[in-house]
């Protein structure tokens, strides 16, 4: 006895059917957009918190240093964000850059002098109170960044 089996004639196509494609139409050109011009970098961030109200000075005094050492605009304009962040999620930062606002400005320059960052995401060099007194301090992965370049 043998089995008929009903085939269909697509079925060795996979239903991939060719199709005809339509001819390409001609379309129109697209007449250029006028070209913006791009806003510059800040070089400080634009708006300060409410609760860093007072210490902008702090964060821009130190630009003239931080791109002597090397460092760029975006470079310093990033780095300050950070300096803000770190100073936004610890209270006490804010209290000893109002006390001793000089230090934080060195804090500033040192970043750009040891070439690390504030990043955490890196976690190469942080913004520490000591004595009561903002110090940036390299962590262990920061000096070991300097010791490696």
């Amino acid at each position: 006895m043998s089995k008929t089996e009903n085939q269909s004639p697509q079925q060795g196509n996979l239903g991939m059917e060719q199709h005809n494609a339509p001819s390409p139409t001609k379309t129109e050109p697209v007449s250029p957009t006028p070209s913006t011009p791009q806003p510059p970098v800040p070089s400080a961030p634009p708006a300060f918190p409410v609760q860093l109200k007072g210490l902008e000075s702090c964060f821009i005094s130190p630009k003239k240093a931080f791109i002597a050492a090397g460092g760029t605009e975006q470079q310093f304009a990033r780095e300050v964000n950070f300096a803000m962040q770190a100073m936004l999620n610890n209270p006490y930062l804010i209290d000893c850059a109002r006390q001793y606002p000089d230090h934080l400005v060195e804090a500033i320059k040192n970043v750009s002098l040891t070439g690390l960052t504030l990043n955490p995401e890196l976690r190469l060099g942080y913004l520490v109170p000591y004595k009561g007194k903002l110090k940036f301090q390299a962590s262990y992965m920061g000096k070991v960044d300097i010791l490696i370049r």
